[in-house]
């Protein structure tokens, strides 16, 4: 990707013209990146925005497909066909026990209370207005995990085409969407609801995925503004696990029979009320208080040796209530600015109550043949049950100016306290508590350093101070592991972690240029992260500790260029993310890939539109020692949409194939933890097969 990059840069000048320049403008927004709506040209962050027509021309099915086509994202699939998938960002991979990005939609975090964790799939795509991606540590506004990225979803409000989709494929897959809006007694409001199925490209594979929600505006005019919002999920799916390499010859759809029980089982509910007060020209008030619940029952094998598991069933209470509050003050418009040159205040507070009940019982534990010869019990008895909470306050303040036109300053700063608890009923009780401080500082800038006719460039930089604080989980956990000495059964949670810190420089650039009659945009960005205090499994205390340090450095770049109804766009991610300190210093952290990329073109020509991506990852590897590499891989997907002459209704057939060429790769996987090794005298490894082709056909109705 260096090259076409490169001579990109190089062939701009030949390109102005005496266009003005405001027709590179491409009409997006980010509110994501300031917490205010901003040009993301201007952002002193690497913010990319995709568009629901981005969304509706691609091969995407979920959340995960879109933003694996941005610069900087990977994921890790663990059932082969996409879900439930992993986020890899700047070398931050939680591996499905933590997450080190935080997700919003419309603004509210979405992570799951014990893990932070992310269900992909709670996104309706029909009900996406677009996407805002700010990758890098954003903790100076966002607080906790915002350290390799934030993700806000800004969801479609007000009135919009009443749209419907029906489609089936391979691996006997089924969806059904509805969404639209309109005006309800004269007040915006918009709903949507999707049911998708698929019943697995491996044995124990099923999966089941429904969304429903809504927003109406409450308000009609005014200096106030209030709305309120509501979604809902319910997943109901099942969880082959891995398989060892070696058996991925005789069959890739199989399941160990350890994992026959896997699965979850497991609703959401939430309720929002958004607010907002022009409290004069340049003074306003945003604010919102929202509250959701989920009840899970989750049953997870962990796979002690290659012939030894162990399963529990885990029932989930969670809440979640949560308020937050932000005050803008001034403006960057240079019309009459208040303070002598555009400047703009936010000062804003965020408080959240989390509660988590969790309960595990026993399955079954043993060899294959235990698993095999077992009915679970579903009224078993737990042997470990407890509440839990996290109260979490922020506050945070943030001043941006603009001295000349071309330039804008930002500096911020964020203070964190959070006070978690457990109080543990069966096997015995007892109370453990911590608590954290966090202090968030940030500072950057942005110049606009080119505006032609023709061509328009932005360079930024930034640096700061971002945090991650231990989850629940890695605090509290109840579950126990089976070990061959006294006290025979240990817990790897550990109530003594202290938050994963970082310090963070980046710099980077954003470029547009018309090229004859095209359009195209080049974005670059560089960035150091140092964390220090990382929580990692210790082998000395058989728990988790704040064992870590790691050095986080990569470069992200995307190309894109459109013409009329044609567009073709490319990323490309390096991240070297390396262990400092320990025996392992200097080694690759496991399981994130240094190479990711992606290539897409789409065309829209009569009725007919068109589209293919490939992506694929390469150098991973697998262990701490870095002596056991993941192959690469690479996928081909494609759609076609035709539409038809059905009076004024915009009814099209769409077709769509995901790993079109049937390729057999897996995107991840890890060593026996026992050390056990094959007969031939190698590592034994386990790997999450891929599916392999995905075919869809259905319909889709606009009106």
């Amino acid at each position: 990707m260096r090259t076409p990059f490169v001579l990109f840069v190089l062939l701009l000048p030949a390109a102005a013209s005496a266009q003005p320049a405001d027709t590179l403008r491409l009409g997006r927004v980010t509110v994501t990146a300031e917490r205010v709506p901003l040009d993301p040209d201007r952002a002193a962050a690497a913010v990319t925005v995709v568009t629901a027509e981005d969304i509706e021309r691609r091969p995407v099915q979920t959340l995960a497909d879109v933003l694996r086509l941005t610069p900087g994202f990977a994921f890790l699939n663990g059932d082969g066909a996409g879900t439930p998938p992993a986020a890899t960002v700047r070398g931050f991979y939680g591996g499905g026990e933590a997450e080190y990005v935080l997700v919003l939609v419309d603004g509210r975090p979405v992570n799951d209370v014990e893990t932070g964790v992310v269900d992909w799939e709670l996104v309706a795509l029909d009900a996406i207005e677009r996407v805002e991606v700010v990758r890098g540590g954003a903790s100076s506004l966002w607080g906790d995990a915002a350290v390799g990225a934030v993700v806000n979803v800004v969801t479609q409000e007000g009135p919009a085409p009443l749209r419907a989709g029906l489609s089936g494929g391979t691996y006997d897959t089924g969806f059904a969407s509805l969404s639209g809006g309109g005006a309800v007694a004269g007040r915006n409001a918009s709903a949507y609801g999707s049911v998708k199925r698929y019943g697995g490209f491996r044995d124990n594979a099923e999966r089941t995925v429904g969304l429903a929600g809504g927003r109406v505006d409450l308000t009609r005019g005014g200096s106030v503004d209030l709305a309120m919002s509501t979604h809902h999920a319910w997943t109901e799916a099942d969880l082959p696990g891995p398989l060892l390499a070696s058996a991925l010859a005789d069959s890739r759809s199989q399941s160990a029979p350890f994992y026959r029980f896997d699965g979850t089982d497991e609703r959401r509910h939430q309720l929002a009320l958004d607010g907002r007060w022009r409290a004069a020209s340049a003074a306003t008030v945003d604010g919102a208080v929202f509250g959701g619940v989920r009840q899970s029952e989750v049953t997870r094998t962990l796979p002690l040796s290659p012939e030894f598991g162990d399963t529990q069933r885990r029932e989930i209470d969670g809440a979640r209530l949560e308020a937050n509050a932000t005050v803008t003050l001034g403006s960057l418009a240079r019309e009459r600015p208040a303070l002598g040159v555009p400047a703009r205040l936010l000062v804003g507070a965020t408080g959240s109550l989390q509660s988590l009940g969790s309960a595990y019982a026993p399955v079954v534990a043993g060899a294959a043949q235990d698993y095999l010869g077992t009915t679970p019990d579903p009224d078993a008895a737990p042997a470990a049950q407890g509440d839990g909470s996290r109260r979490a306050a922020g506050v945070f303040v943030q001043a941006e100016v603009s001295p000349v036109d071309a330039l804008r300053l930002v500096a911020g700063l964020r203070l964190d306290a959070l006070r978690d608890e457990f109080a543990a009923v069966l096997p015995q009780a007892a109370t453990s508590e911590a608590t954290h401080t966090a202090w968030s500082p940030r500072v950057g800038a942005n110049l606009r350093w080119l505006a032609t006719a023709r061509q328009v460039g932005h360079v930024y930089v930034n640096a700061g101070r971002h945090f991650k604080a231990p989850t629940l989980d890695q605090l509290f956990d109840q579950r126990t592991i089976g070990v061959p000495f006294p006290p025979f059964a240990v817990s790897l949670s550990n109530a003594a972690l202290r938050p994963q810190r970082g310090t963070s420089v980046e710099a980077g650039l954003t470029h547009r240029a018309r090229l004859g009659a095209a359009l195209a945009e080049a974005t670059l960005a560089a960035y150091r992260i140092d964390m220090e205090d990382e929580i990692d499994f210790s082998l000395q205390d058989f728990a988790y500790g704040n064992i870590g340090e790691s050095l986080h450095r990569g470069v992200e770049a995307g190309l894109a260029v459109s013409l009329g109804g044609a567009s073709v766009f490319g990323t490309y991610t390096y991240t070297e993310a390396t262990v400092e300190g320990g025996d392992f210093a200097g080694r690759f952290l496991k399981a994130i890939p240094r190479d990711v990329w992606a290539v897409g073109a789409s065309a829209v020509r009569g009725p007919l539109t068109a589209s293919l991506t490939a992506r694929g990852a390469g150098r991973v590897w697998l262990d701490d020692a870095n002596t056991i590499p993941l192959a690469s891989w690479a996928a081909l997907d494609a759609r076609l949409a035709y539409r038809l002459p059905v009076a004024d209704r915009a009814v099209s057939v769409v077709a769509e194939a995901f790993n079109l060429t049937g390729a057999e790769y897996a995107t991840t996987g890890f060593p026996d933890a026992s050390g056990a090794g094959t007969p031939s005298g190698g590592p034994r490894v386990y790997l999450y097969p891929a599916a392999g082709r995905q075919l869809r056909l259905g319909l889709s109705l606009s009106l």
